[in-house]
């Protein structure tokens, strides 16, 4: 799986003299961070094909199923709650003798699609 590295730049603004003016640096502070980690989360991304086994993590989703995948004999692929697997084509999910455990949550679903 790639690492995504995000560098954040900020600069440094005098210090606030009023409580407005404190108050409107936070919110401006809140509404960058909010921007910045929005954007990474929606990069990524996990193009997967071939042999699958191991732990899909709702950091690494969605899943993008490129060719058919397959499951080896007495491997185990867990799916986390929360995942998105979406198939980029008409592909498969092969089982071979190893075991899928996934088990999603009310609040957070697993999606094939």
């Amino acid at each position: 799986m790639d690492s995504h590295r995000t560098d954040v730049v900020a600069s440094v603004l005098p210090y606030p003299r009023s409580k407005r003016m404190k108050s409107i640096c936070v919110w401006r502070a809140a509404v960058l961070l909010s921007v910045i980690l929005s954007q990474e989360l929606a990069s990524a991304q996990t193009e997967v094909s071939g042999e699958q086994f191991g732990i899909w993590t709702l950091a690494g989703s969605p899943y993008l199923i490129t060719s058919d995948v397959i499951v080896p004999p007495l491997q185990v692929l867990i799916i986390e709650p929360g995942v998105v697997v979406r198939s980029m084509g008409y592909y498969r999910i092969t089982v071979q003798q190893g075991t899928i455990l996934a088990s999603g949550l009310p609040d957070q679903l697993i999606h094939f699609t």
